[in-house]
This record gives structure tokens, C-alpha cells and sequence, in this order.
């Protein structure tokens, strides 16, 4: 099941981009500032 079927909000941190890719949504951080 999905975070959408179970109407909850996933937050999940990583350094590898090929997990951060099965995101909806990417936000990313350098030096400790929203980049994009």
C-alpha cells in the first residue's frame, strides 16, 4: 500500500539519488539552506 492510500505524509532523508528519485517531491538542502 502507499503513503496516499493510508493518507499519511512519508519524510524520508538520504543522500542517494536514486531513492530520492521514487520521491513525489524532492527538497534539497545545501549548507543547511532550502536549494530547491
Amino acid at each position: 500500500r502507499t503513503s496516499a492510500e493510508f493518507r499519511q505524509t512519508v519524510v524520508m532523508i538520504t543522500h542517494n539519488n536514486d531513492i530520492a528519485r521514487l520521491a513525489d517531491r524532492i527538497i534539497r538542502i545545501e549548507d543547511g539552506k532550502i536549494v530547491e
